[in-house]
């Protein structure tokens, strides 16, 4: 077991500054976004109309019709990815290695089945396809095995991850135009 270093007052008080700097940056840089992504969360709810046509129509006891013909095409979408989904597969380098990436294959299909990977990754197809937005986290959780952890794949809702809103490129990792942080509530 690692033995956790106590930082310093000043080396925690800068830590907290840089953090509390780094969510007011995200969350102002994020606005857009986020207005964007509540907009298109509503389309596909079929809550297309504004508070203010809602307002008149009540005042004027007229009913509003909605036609939802985005959350068919959604689901269609939906579907057709969870009745192809994708297989992960570690493919050998040469000969000599051939065994090792079937255990390896192996091992990534046990880790991707005991956490039900098919779900999250269509929930997070799904929040993608709504919003622009999917995410799916893989943390080690030492509930169950303190000494070496177990894996943990989960989807998370788009709006509860603050991204670095200067980051340029669709890989977060990336060096170069990449994520300087990634929040999650």
């Amino acid at each position: 077991v690692k033995q956790l270093v106590k930082l310093s007052t000043n080396a925690e008080e800068d830590l907290k500054i840089q953090l509390a700097q780094w969510q007011e940056d995200g969350e102002s840089g994020s606005q857009d976004r986020w207005s964007r992504m509540t907009l298109c969360e509503r389309y596909r709810n079929g809550e297309h109309w504004d508070v203010e046509d809602v307002n008149y129509s009540e005042k004027k006891r007229r009913q509003l019709l909605t036609i939802n013909r985005i959350l068919p095409t959604v689901l269609q979408i939906v579907g057709f990815e969870v009745q192809n989904p994708r297989d992960i597969t570690i493919k050998a380098l040469n000969s000599r290695t051939v065994t090792a990436a079937r255990v390896l294959s192996s091992l990534v299909k046990h880790a991707l089945d005991e956490n039900m990977h098919t779900g999250h990754c269509t929930r997070a197809f799904d929040d993608g396809v709504t919003t622009g937005r999917g995410i799916i986290t893989v943390e080690k959780d030492f509930t169950y095995d303190p000494e070496k952890g177990d894996l943990l794949i989960e989807s998370r809702d788009p709006f509860t991850v603050l991204i670095d809103p200067t980051c340029k490129r669709y890989d977060l990792n990336a060096r170069v135009g990449g994520a300087r942080y990634v929040a999650l509530w």
